[in-house]
């Protein structure tokens, strides 16, 4: 193999190297490096005593949010600034009975997502609206509803869930990086096996062109 090799022309070479260190590189990247989407879904056993709060929060990216609800009868939607942990407090501080808090971390996304269950109250809103401006989502369709949001860093977003009886609430959550992009591992494959083909066609078009220098 390495008798072939230094056959060919330093062009040949070089395309082969590229190609493959193009391709290792992908890899890694894919296995290991930054994501460019990421997902995290979740069902909450509900009830009228309580309220869940969805949130989502970048860590060092930012980017475009779909969050998916199906079973609830109330919705609410409240973009505030700062991280997950800081509204878990200051829930606490306001008396409201926080009873869990479940964090999820996407390192390689760069995105956290949290669920947080707190104690039903009519001034759980109330208290919210001082964070940031509440929106109620009145269009459930069939029992689920769908909100769709541009998430920057230093802000949290958070749906308030609530049902009237008690059920199983199901969420998906589906962030996608924005200002960030690579090519995907297909799209190196094809780029690779371009830049090898493209050396084959130069090392028998050499060959070639001697071949018919030395005939003549």
């Amino acid at each position: 193999m390495s008798r072939v090799f230094r056959r060919l022309t330093l062009a040949s070479r070089l395309l082969i190297i590229m190609s493959i260190a193009l391709l290792i590189s992908s890899i890694v990247a894919e296995l290991y490096g930054a994501k460019l989407n990421s997902s995290y879904e979740n069902i909450v056993a509900m009830s009228p005593r309580i309220a869940t709060l969805i949130t989502i929060a970048p860590i060092t990216s930012e980017g475009r949010a779909k969050i998916s609800v199906e079973g609830a009868d109330s919705i609410y939607y409240v973009r505030v600034t700062g991280d997950i942990y800081i509204i878990s407090r200051q829930l606490r501080s306001l008396n409201f009975n926080v009873t869990a808090v479940r964090s999820i971390i996407d390192l390689r996304a760069g995105v956290a997502y949290a669920t947080i269950i707190v104690g039903s109250s009519p001034m759980l809103i109330q208290a919210l609206s001082i964070l940031g401006n509440v929106i109620p989502i009145e269009q459930i369709k069939g029992e689920s509803a769908i909100v769709e949001e541009i998430i920057k860093s230093g802000e949290t977003h958070i749906l308030v869930v609530s049902v009237n009886s008690e059920r199983e609430i199901k969420y998906r959550v589906d962030y996608t990086i924005e200002g960030y992009s690579r090519l995907s591992l297909n799209n190196v494959l094809v780029v690779s096996l371009g830049m090898f083909l493209l050396t084959v066609i130069l090392e028998f078009g050499r060959r070639y062109i001697r071949l018919g220098v030395n005939y003549v």
